[in-house]
């Protein structure tokens, strides 16, 4: 259902793509730059007023929906198997993204991340829930060394998490969550030459454009869907 559903929502999505199309081809070239101008003010200025409690993250479009078409069943599948962690942790989770007015949402990105364990380690040294690296944790101010690792502390690593993800969307990339989810994955530096070229921070500009590697922009698309899985589990229970 909530694939059929993203389905019909892009259909209607394609046509009018395609009735914008036309609507371009009778017109002017210049009259056409200025309408793709626009167009694009419109794409980058999408996110820059929101409320934390009802981000616009985007719920359709022909990529989206196409990946949900083939991975649905197997995300759908692992939301299943850690939506006990999931109850457990994502209270306190978005708790701490309501005190900092972060999209409560974030927290499907730690079932992306380590589906929700804050055990995990990964054989680069990304450890915890939120698979931070030693640099960007201490930068966030957890504690690693010989005696201690914060990182496998989740409480304090959420905290850095959703203060570092935060900082990513509203301070780097002009209020763009999803710009900030994919950043997570590829780096801020990766990242910050990549909206150099696109001259704009808009995730679905970059996506577009081919300018980000096929990871990057399978790691939103995994945390949209997981996004929507996680609200019908919600309403519906695991069944």
């Amino acid at each position: 259902m909530l694939v059929k559903n993203l389905t019909l929502a892009c259909a209607g999505v394609f046509y009018a793509s395609c009735a914008i199309q036309l609507l371009l081809l009778r017109f002017s070239k210049k009259m056409r730059n200025i309408m793709i101008l626009a167009l694009l003010f419109f794409s980058v200025n999408a996110h820059a007023v929101y409320n934390y409690k009802n981000y616009p993250w985007t719920q359709t479009g022909d990529k989206l929906v196409a990946y949900a078409s083939v991975h649905k069943d197997k995300l759908l599948k692992n939301a299943k198997a850690i939506y006990p962690r999931y109850e457990q942790y994502v209270p306190y989770i978005r708790e701490v993204a309501a005190k900092h007015k972060v999209p409560l949402e974030i927290a499907a990105l730690a079932a992306i991340e380590s589906g929700f364990n804050p055990s995990a380690k990964s054989p680069v040294g990304a450890v915890g829930m939120w698979q931070f690296m030693k640099p960007t944790a201490r930068d966030y101010g957890l504690v690693i060394n010989s005696g201690v690792d914060e990182r496998l502390d989740w409480k304090k690593s959420t905290e850095a998490a959703v203060t570092y993800i935060k900082w990513l969307a509203e301070t780097r990339f002009g209020n763009d969550y999803e710009t900030a989810i994919m950043a997570y994955n590829f780096g801020i530096g990766n990242m910050s030459k990549a909206i150099s070229r696109a001259k704009t921070p808009n995730a679905w500009v970059l996506i577009n454009a081919n300018l980000l590697p096929i990871e990057t922009e399978e790691h939103l698309l995994k945390f949209l869907i997981y996004v929507q899985i996680f609200k019908y589990l919600d309403i519906h229970g695991v069944k």
